[in-house]
């Protein structure tokens, strides 16, 4: 979890020093989504479930993270249109991270998440994507071809996540990347 935290933190500080003057070109790492349905959207096995206490910086944007097999019927909210998913933390989660790295640094991540999120709510404003509040642990996406089940609360989660579905499409952790350019190569626009 520590691990996690200190990437995000320092891709919060890095997004944080950029120049708005200054252009480069930045090549992206990572699964990219650059047409309605690519190829690995096509080819994507079944939903496993993951439980794995073992993690890294990028299990926090590997949507296989964050897959189970099925939900509680009486805590699933279930997406069937295009949306960005702006999740923030349920108490449980919040308060263990405050046990973990303690309440000072906690209202720090706290206010930089709350800071990047706010660029995603706006993003999806801009674009007139709808953001659903979501209180329920589990998120049924159902789509064209798939339908898949995300824990929010899933390890790898610190709690403060956005997910990006369309129905064409599987959903998408994003994150780690400005939100104008997340957008982009998710929803086309």
């Amino acid at each position: 979890m520590y691990k996690t935290i200190s990437f995000f933190t320092a891709v919060l500080f890095l997004m944080s020093c950029s120049e708005a003057s200054k252009k480069e070109e930045t090549k992206m790492e990572g699964p990219q989504v650059t047409a309605p349905v690519d190829s690995l959207v096509k080819n994507v096995h079944s939903a496993p479930i993951k439980d794995s206490g073992n993690t890294n910086d990028e299990d926090v944007f590997n949507l296989d993270k964050y897959l189970v097999a099925n939900a509680p019927d009486n805590d699933v909210t279930t997406i069937s249109k295009t949306c960005a998913l702006i999740i923030y933390p349920t108490q449980k989660q919040a308060d263990k991270l405050k046990n973990e790295i303690g309440g000072e640094d906690f209202a720090t991540t706290a206010d930089d998440y709350a800071f990047y999120q706010s660029q995603y709510l706006d993003a999806a404003t801009k674009r007139n994507i709808e953001t659903p509040d979501i209180k329920t642990r589990y998120i049924k996406f159902v789509g064209n071809a798939k339908t898949v089940v995300l824990d929010r609360c899933a390890k790898v989660s610190a709690g403060w996540i956005v997910i990006l579905f369309r129905p064409d499409s599987l959903p998408r952790i994003s994150g780690g990347v400005e939100a104008d350019t997340a957008f982009v190569h998710y929803f086309g626009k």
